[in-house]
């Protein structure tokens, strides 16, 4: 079965899974949702998508100094109505989910805050601990088994949907 992975830097972090799906990887560091959108367009199928900060300037607009991204209410929007497309076009084929807590209030879209585990939070929970991308060992391990048991169910229920690439 393939598997797309798509999303931003996080996205490296499922595309490690042990599983025996054949993964096809569209994600990539510093990917808006727009970014991710559009990575997205030639495929169909099964994937596991995670959504990107709201607050993230395209990475054709990326520079090293953007301060002009907190704070921006139309990026805000852009972002927003870019993750509602991913969520119409693929909420029936994806797991969608994201580690940044602008999403936890919302629909379709799994809120998955690791702790410490997790570079974002690192610095609520101090350790000495490695982090091989975002994350360490086990929250490599917890996201890889949480995103893979989803998937599967959604598969499970969904057996009917055709899957192309």
């Amino acid at each position: 079965m393939k598997v797309i992975i798509a999303g931003d830097s996080y996205s490296a972090s499922t595309a490690i899974w042990h599983q025996n799906w054949d993964k096809r990887c569209v994600g990539m560091s510093g990917f808006s949702n727009r970014d991710i959108y559009h990575s997205l367009k030639q495929y169909s199928g099964w994937a596991v998508i995670n959504l990107s900060s709201l607050h993230r300037l395209p990475r054709s607009k990326q520079t090293w100094d953007m301060p002009e991204q907190y704070g921006n209410a139309r990026l805000y929007e852009l972002n927003c109505e870019y993750a509602k497309r991913i969520i119409a076009q693929w909420k029936d084929t994806a797991v969608i989910w994201s580690p940044f807590p602008d999403y936890e209030q919302w629909d379709d879209v799994e809120w998955i805050n690791l702790g410490a585990e997790d570079t974002m939070w690192a610095s609520l929970y101090p350790r000495n601990v490695k982090y091989y991308g975002h994350l360490t060992l086990k929250g490599h391990a917890q996201l890889n088994t949480l995103l893979s048991n989803k998937l599967n169910q959604k598969i499970n229920k969904n057996t009917h949907v055709k899957t192309t690439s």
